[in-house]
């Protein structure tokens, strides 16, 4: 009978914390470590690399009062879903220049005082507690984390941004849908025979702006979620990381296909990787050139991580080395159904444009 009670003791309390969201009796602390009152937030402004995308996901970029010099410039290429989703936020007031370097004066000077202040990457740009002080409006810290490594950095920061602006609910759903995709993702490649697995790379990888065919990250998040054989982590690379091989490297590992990062068309006009892989001769050695297994993806760093990108990435990169076991996705319907989700519309079709079609699919080279 103890043993029976103890269980059913156990069952309840498993009940009960499975009906809170993670994390929801923890405070919400502002910049000097103290616990911040009169939430939620209804007026906010978001600082920092990505901040602005997080609010986004939790449906909360219609509180903005103002934004970063990054959100009201109009690029010919633009590769960030939340913004083509909601173009609106160009005609906010400006709150100082991208990467977090709000300005104290022109933020004491909106027309609409936020409530908080949201901030990314904390000590970068306009440091957050310097940020406090100079205000008086409190700032809430933030770790953007990744999908890979630091992916609880970034379901902890959902979570903290929830409780901030009582968006808790909608936290816990993009948490779950997140995590869904990946198990998806995984489970589609289970138990593949290694022979099945062609060594791959991925080229143009944006970081602080557009770059060419040798920009590269170590732990591609599509090529981590699919196990497939990354040529750059095969070489002895490790950590997620953004970074620039050697030519003579990229030609000896010979990827047998290539995915193209197609943020690299921000870059100035005959520098992309396209446009060095369809003009130098050189990677016409390439096997993945010289046999057409060359495909076009959708950014993945812009004005850091776009999250939604890189899981629609991967339903394509799976359609493209296991047709099999992504018979029934077609990857741009599942970027548009990622899209919706995150941002709130079906911006693919606004996104290929930019990338004169290219996206998601396979390159012509000539």
């Amino acid at each position: 009978m103890k043993r029976i009670a103890s269980l059913l003791c156990g069952i309840l309390a498993l009940g009960v914390l499975s009906a809170f969201p993670a994390g929801a009796a923890e405070p919400v602390l502002d910049a000097f470590g103290k616990p911040l009152s009169s939430l939620p937030w209804e007026r906010i402004l978001c600082s920092g690399s990505g901040c602005l995308r997080l609010a986004t996901y939790l449906q909360v970029q219609d509180r903005a009062v103002g934004v970063e010099d990054i959100e009201r410039r109009h690029l010919p290429v633009d590769p960030r879903p939340y913004f083509l989703a909601h173009r609106e936020l160009q005609k906010l007031p400006l709150i100082g220049e991208f990467r977090g370097f709000t300005r104290p004066e022109l933020v004491l000077a909106l027309p609409r005082q936020p409530q908080g202040i949201l901030k990314t990457d904390p000590e970068n740009g306009t440091p957050a507690r310097k940020l406090q002080e100079a205000t008086g409006i409190p700032v809430l810290p933030l770790k953007y984390g990744n999908l890979t490594g630091h992916r609880d950095d970034l379901y902890a920061s959902l979570r903290t941004l929830g409780r901030a602006t009582g968006r808790q609910a909608r936290a816990e759903e993009v948490i779950r849908f997140t995590e869904r995709t990946i198990q998806d993702l995984a489970r589609r490649t289970r138990n593949l025979p290694p022979q099945s697995q062609p060594r791959c790379y991925v080229g143009g990888v944006s970081f602080r702006g557009a770059h060419g065919p040798l920009s590269t990250e170590t732990d591609y998040p599509p090529f981590v979620f699919l196990g497939v054989d990354n040529v750059v982590t095969k070489s002895g690379a490790k950590g997620a990381t953004r970074t620039d091989v050697n030519r003579e490297d990229l030609l000896r590992w010979n990827p047998r296909v290539l995915f193209v990062d197609l943020s690299t068309l921000g870059s100035p006009a005959g520098t992309s990787a396209l446009d060095d892989l369809r003009s130098d001769p050189l990677w016409r050695d390439l096997a993945a050139v010289r046999e057409g297994r060359v495909y076009g993806v959708l950014p993945y760093n812009w004005y850091t991580q776009n999250f939604e990108c890189i899981l629609a990435n991967a339903y394509f990169v799976g359609k493209v080395l296991f047709p099999e076991r992504f018979r029934d996705v077609d990857p741009r319907k599942k970027a548009d159904e990622i899209f919706r989700f995150f941002v709130g519309k079906p911006v693919f079709a606004e996104m290929d444009r930019s990338f004169q079609g290219q996206a998601l699919r396979r390159l012509s080279l000539r």
